[in-house]
């Protein structure tokens, strides 16, 4: 388990190098790297002033769609960060996150890859961030409906894990 925002932590970005005997014994050990929500700077949202305004569980309710996306923006980085070119057979997975997510952050960070020619500055990326998600990265849902039905395709069936949550106050139990 690994935050997905070191650099919000005091140390080094995900793409830097002083990181890499983490990746090469992950890769040696044949051992996943998971950021799971909220392992990053959790210092917005879930603020007094909004808990008082909005209530707590209604501030909670919006803080928790925020730390999910916020593993969108951290796959976002790891995508971009040059770490699984260095590390091909690396693992990653995001958890907790759900997954509906995933086609539209791909689409985008595609979209942007190549209208902003990246390749061009970094040689390196021979291939579309959505590529290296479709070999790399795996993300977990488990109260979803809509996206299992109707995205599985789009992320990828070998790409989706199913968790339950238990025992967080979303979990699904009886």
């Amino acid at each position: 388990l690994f935050t997905g925002e070191p650099q919000k932590r005091g140390q080094p970005m995900l793409g830097d190098p002083a990181w890499n005997p983490l990746w090469e014994t992950a890769v040696e050990l044949d051992l996943p790297i998971s950021f799971h929500i909220g392992s990053g700077n959790m210092e917005g949202g879930m603020t007094k002033e909004m808990m008082a305004l909005y209530g707590n569980m209604a501030t909670f309710t919006a803080g928790s769609v925020e730390v999910f996306l916020k593993n969108a923006i951290q796959m976002s980085d790891l995508l971009l960060s040059g770490v699984i070119n260095r590390y091909p057979d690396l693992q990653f997975v995001s958890v907790e996150s759900g997954i509906g997510w995933i086609p539209f952050v791909l689409e985008a960070l595609d979209y942007q890859f190549q209208g902003n020619r990246v390749p061009v500055e970094r040689p390196e990326f021979d291939r579309l961030p959505s590529e290296y998600f479709a070999t790399n990265v795996h993300a977990c849902y488990w109260f979803e409906q809509i996206a299992p039905r109707r995205l599985i395709d789009k992320v990828g069936v070998d790409r989706i894990m199913f968790e339950t949550d238990f025992p967080h106050p979303t979990c699904l139990y009886g």
